[in-house]
């Protein structure tokens, strides 16, 4: 009969162990490298959709109507901007027209609401100046010649919208955009 070595055999299992404990630990690290990139993946789509729900949810400023008026000597322009899409709060702004002879002046229907806006509100400019055969050009105005507004969403996210003027009814207001 044939005698068995125990030795040998236990040898055999422990070998057979370690390897199937390679295999296991190879398809561990792969599994959890698998699951990283999938969280990276993830985090990625939902930055995103949060990027996207910010940008759907953020106010806007639109112009409504612009009333103009001249005479021989002066000029005046009203513009009616209204809050559209969602409320504002934070309402500030600043202008440097007045660097160029033209009179600002801000007047709107809200009476000291810690300055919100909420949508469809209206917010009016008053612009006046002693008329001048200079007209600026667009160029200047994208120097920085305008009203620079600024405001913040519920969020509290900061945007700020530029209104351009560049004399009888050339006016101009960009679109928003998150400082």
């Amino acid at each position: 009969m044939c005698a068995i070595d125990w030795q040998i055999i236990a040898d055999l299992i422990q070998a057979i162990g370690s390897i199937g404990g390679l295999i296991a630990l190879y398809f561990l690290y792969k599994t959890l490298k698998l699951q990283n990139q999938t969280l990276k993946e993830q985090q990625r789509l939902t930055d995103l959709e949060h990027k996207r729900y910010i940008e759907s949810n953020s106010p806007n400023i639109v112009i409504a109507k612009i009333d103009y008026s001249s005479s021989d000597i002066s000029e005046s322009i009203s513009i009616t901007l209204r809050v559209k899409d969602n409320y504002l709060i934070d309402f500030r702004y600043d202008e440097n027209l007045s660097r160029l002879g033209n009179k600002v002046l801000k007047q709107d229907d809200i009476l000291n609401r810690n300055n919100t806006y909420n949508v469809s509100d209206k917010i009016i400019f008053e612009i006046s100046r002693p008329k001048s055969p200079v007209i600026i050009s667009v160029d200047g105005l994208l120097e920085g010649y305008g009203i620079n507004i600024y405001y913040k969403d519920k969020f509290g996210h900061s945007f700020k919208q530029s209104l351009y003027y560049s004399g009888d009814k050339n006016i101009y207001i960009s679109p928003a955009f998150r400082i």
